[in-house]
């Protein structure tokens, strides 16, 4: 606990005499309570003076300790800051909070001089009082109550902080603050007299509605008491188009790279520098601005009802709410930003069931200024119900949903408890189930997941139906609420799932033609020496594990300019196409060739509608599509490389086989080769059941990859350097212990368990904690499945407990957050595919394989709710399913005017407060203020922002997203 105390303090600047007696509010005797962000585990306390000076540490974070502190003497006392800046310092200010609650805060902002000569005292902007801080907009701390205190950077940038704060001090009310009061005042009448003025302007400009007006687009109840209007702003009104390229006289490229032509802008030049063979029109963008300042006025708002009595005269909101955010965004990077409102009115009675409605603005710039509706809950959907459009199997042992809804400026929102809720028959409209909505996650419940804090924002609440099992077509009923969108029970829902990953996978294929009758998205092939337009491909040697043994660093300094006709194939990685690496097999290919060993039946019967190109059944084509990249680029001593990419990301605008960059080969390396001889070994004992020459080759394959690789092992024992591996040494280490076991289990040759048995953590029986590496718990899943007889007995009881372990923290993961994300690894970060797949469902699936313990399968199917539309955005986070799914990033598709290819999966929301990185945010830069709340106040199941190009949303990675997915649909859809 800290109290206030009277200290002597030496001032500079123009504060008076009487303030030599401020009371220190806090200062500064022990290490803060906690810092987050760029000050986390950087800030110090040194002498009784904060000091934030340490490398790394920014402008982005903030500190601070729990207190037990009354002001309630000094209401109109102003704080005031002495510190003292750096020479490097770079940060602008500083912003001192004050929290009575989680809810509760007053804010105070500071900007510093621009130099200072020793320790100076500034007060906050506007000389606001401990009474009204300078935000505005938040509920104020009561000064009687506060329970915590922090400082917190101003976020302007990435540069140094040099900054020491020897106190927080109390200012009295003196004539120098009073002046600076009323001058505030006078400021703030001024600034609202011309709001005001701007607003009737607006009014007046857009006082007709016309085509390019903000569309009232829907209607519904969020809750009993909750009327939700969603409108939207602007409209893409054309799709960019791709074409040869003519040259005609007067052609004129920009410093853009778009060819005016007659004064006219016909878009964008792409192609190699040579050729320049392609352009892309711009696309087309229309709409007005929505009228913000009168659609935040309740005032603006009424509901009539003919047949119910409490709205039989027009009945304004007691309380209207937003949130707003771009939900499309002009291509290839222009100004048009669509934008989804959704308007909250707090009501004062709850709608009744039944009745009829109709709600009327004035002054809104919306195309209809009234809409009627009639509250009928059975059949009009709701956002705040949250189901999985991919819907169950009749054995599911969980079926679960979710009722929430998060009203933006408005807060957190309570439903009644423990409403009822029914299963209805889409084609009879029967109700086929009934229950009670379960207990709410409620809105100040901390969740445990990377960090410990409520994600939600709001009360969330399970409802359970898993009692449903007839087949059927069904939408899920809350009373007093509203409607899901529709699900299905079916035997088929997860090979439905599993047959639209798949086509993603097809669809990312490299080097071939796409498109019908194999696939609706139409792609020439590229990144093939030989094709039109195709760019040089180049030995380089640069490796992945070694860096370049020559002392030049990358790819393009390592180049040999040796042309690798072989290197082609394989997957485009994302929704671009620069690398086509080793890795992405590993929770791909290696993974879905594992579905084919633990399934081989019902994958042997599978079709997927792709070229008959290899032996065996569909999805062992597949997966020798993408394996058959890297058995060309393997060398004819058995080395492997890493793979394929350019020097840097694609141009936007641009498309594949129109592409501007070089391409280059990594050198062989022992991680690739180690990775190669795994995957490669596992696709040839699967193809032993299938063409046992094939088999061979891929055998032969194998064998001498993980012979090239046990070769630079022993050169590097050798030199004493085994233990010094430059990069990627913990892979190295695991991929050699995964490729000896899946050797073994191809050869039963004995001398590949021994190479396991030298280093793997699994002759402890203490279950290992993999965290996040992937290959520990392949490699002990596959040692758990060798056949009777086969390896170390003990070793093999430990492999199956480590499995079992690494799904019971799943589960436990799982129990701790509201939406039952299971995640196997404690620590995952909360952004690229965090939410947009069932990733900890993985542990979860083998360890049910292992024990058939319900527990485990119940928990995989939990897992997939969430990332399969049963989140607040109501989206599937794989195009193709469900009702309403998200539009990943694809620069092919976005250049040529296609929809989204199927079976794409983006990486999906973001943990903003804990990581507002440059690379991730920059986009807030171009279209911030279009958010209500900021971006950052978002509740981060919720903060996905579907715009087609925000590559740290909406760009998906083969190996990071979709192979995930596959395999836990697989599994599902093919478990007995």
């Amino acid at each position: 606990m800290i109290t206030a105390n009277l200290l002597l303090v030496c001032w500079a600047g123009a504060l008076s005499q009487d303030d030599v007696d401020a009371p220190k509010i806090f200062e500064f005797h022990q290490p803060l309570s906690f810092s987050y962000l760029a000050w986390e585990n950087k800030v110090k306390v040194e002498d009784g003076v904060l000091v934030l000076n340490a490398d790394g540490l920014t402008p982005k974070g903030g500190g601070g300790t729990n207190v037990n502190l009354d002001l309630s003497a000094r209401r109109e006392d102003c704080p005031a800051i002495v510190f003292k800046l750096g020479p490097k310092n770079t940060m602008k200010g500083i912003k001192l909070m004050l929290r009575e609650s989680e809810k509760n805060a007053s804010t105070w902002n500071f900007t510093f001089p621009k130099n200072t000569d020793g320790y100076v005292t500034i007060l906050p902007e506007d000389g606001a009082s401990f009474a009204t801080g300078n935000d505005y907009s938040n509920p104020k701390a009561d000064p009687a109550k506060i329970m915590q205190w922090q400082l917190i950077g101003d976020w302007s940038g990435e540069g140094a902080v040099d900054v020491r704060v020897k106190a927080v001090v109390a200012i009295k009310l003196n004539a120098e603050i009073r002046k600076i009061r009323e001058a505030q005042v006078q400021r703030i009448a001024e600034v609202k007299a011309e709001a005001l003025r701007q607003r009737m302007v607006a009014r007046e400009k857009y006082a007709e509605p016309g085509e390019n007006s903000p569309v009232l687009q829907n209607v519904y109840a969020a809750g009993p008491d909750l009327l939700a209007l969603e409108i939207r702003q602007g409209r893409i009104t054309a799709l960019s188009k791709l074409s040869e390229y003519s040259r005609e006289p007067g052609d004129e490229k920009n410093s853009s790279g778009h060819i005016v032509r007659n004064g006219t802008d016909i878009g964008l030049l792409i192609g190699p520098p040579v050729t320049e063979s392609g352009v892309v029109t711009n696309e087309e963008f229309a709409g007005d601005p929505l009228l913000l300042a009168e659609v935040d006025d309740a005032a603006n708002f009424t509901v009539t009802s003919s047949d119910d009595p409490a709205y039989a005269k027009p009945v304004r909101p007691l309380q209207v709410s937003r949130k707003s955010k771009p939900d499309d965004w002009q291509m290839p990077i222009q100004p048009g930003i669509v934008i989804d409102h959704r308007i909250y009115l707090k009501l004062p009675t709850p709608l009744g069931p039944g009745k009829h409605y109709s709600v009327a603005t004035q002054n809104i710039n919306t195309l209809k200024r009234e809409i009627e509706f009639k509250f009928d809950p059975e059949n009009v959907w709701s956002e705040s119900i949250h189901v999985n459009q991919i819907g169950f199997r009749p054995d599911d042992p969980s079926k679960t949903a979710y009722l929430s809804v998060w009203a933006g400026n408005g807060g957190e929102y309570k439903f009644p408890e423990h409403l009822p809720f029914r299963v209805v028959d889409t084609k009879t409209n029967k109700t086929v189930l009934t229950g009670a909505v379960g207990d709410a996650w409620a809105a100040d419940k901390v969740e445990k997941m990377d960090t410990e804090r409520n994600f939600s924002l709001t009360n969330v609440s399970l409802i359970d139906f898993s009692g449903l099992k007839t087949p059927g077509t069904y939408r899920l009923v809350v009373e007093k609420v509203g409607s899901s969108y529709p699900f299905e029970i079916s035997d088929k829902v997860w090979e439905k799932a599993f047959w639209t990953q798949m086509k993603g996978f097809y669809n990312e294929r490299s080097g071939v033609d796409l498109g019908p009758p194999y696939t609706d998205f139409v792609r020439p092939a590229g990144l093939r020496l030989g094709v039109r337009d195709s760019m040089p491909i180049y030995q380089s040697t640069f490796s992945i594990v070694d860096g370049n043994p020559s002392g030049k660093s990358g790819l393009t300094e390592g180049s040999t300019g040796k042309l690798v006709p072989e290197a082609w194939g394989g997957y485009h990685d994302a929704g671009d196409w620069n690398p086509r690496r080793m890795d992405h097999m590993t929770t791909t290919t290696f993974w879905q060739l594992e579905l084919l060993q633990l399934f081989p039946e019902y994958f042997s019967k599978l079709k997927l509608n792709i070229p008959n190109d290899n032996p065996g059944p569909d999805l062992l084509k597949e997966c020798l599509f993408e394996l058959d990249c890297f058995r060309r680029l393997q060398m004819p001593d058995g080395g492997c490389r890493w793979g394929i990419e350019t020097d840097g990301d694609p141009f936007c605008g641009e498309v594949s086989w129109k592409q501007h960059m070089t391409q280059y080969v990594y050198a062989p390396d022992i991680l690739s080769s180690y990775l190669y001889a795994a995957i490669a070994s596992r696709a040839a004992q699967v193809m032993e059941s299938y063409d046992k020459k094939t088999a061979v080759v891929y055998r032969d394959s194998a064998l001498r990859a993980m012979k090239w690789a046990e070769v630079d092992r022993a050169k590097r024992l050798a030199k004493g350097t085994w233990d010094k591996i430059p990069n990627r040494k913990e892979d190295v280490y695991n991929a050699r212990n995964l490729a000896a076991v899946c050797l073994f289990a191809l050869t039963k040759d004995a001398q590949w368990d021994q190479v396991f048995l030298s280093e793997t953590v699994l002759k402890s029986a203490a279950p290992p904690h993999f965290g996040g590496n992937n290959l520990g718990r392949d490699a002990a899943f596959t040692y758990a499945r060798l056949p009777e007889g086969m390896g170390n007995e003990a070793v093999k009881v430990n492999a199956r407990l480590a499995v079992i372990y690494d799904a019971e923290q799943s589960l436990a993961y799982q129990a701790n957050n509201a939406f039952n994300i299971a995640s196997a690894d404690q620590h995952k970060p909360l952004f690229i595919g965090f939410y947009s797949n069932p990733h900890g469902a993985v542990s979860l699936a083998r360890a049910h394989y292992l024990t058939h313990d319900t527990r485990f399968l119940t928990g995989a199917v939990k897992g997939c709710v969430f990332s399969a539309g049963g989140n607040p955005s109501n989206l599937v986070y794989t195009s193709g399913l469900g009702t309403k799914w998200a539009r990943p990033m694809n620069l092919d598709a976005i250049a040529t005017g296609q929809k989204t290819p199927i079976g794409l999966t983006p990486y999906g929301p973001i943990d903003l407060v804990k990581w507002p990185q440059q690379w991730i945010t920059w986009p807030l830069n171009m279209f911030g203020g279009d958010y209500t709340p900021s971006a950052y106040e978002w509740p981060t199941p919720e903060s996905y922002w579907d715009v087609r190009f925000w590559p740290s949303y909406c760009e998906f990675c083969v190996d990071q997203t979709m192979g995930p997915n596959a395999f836990v649909w697989g599994y599902l859809a093919a478990r007995r």
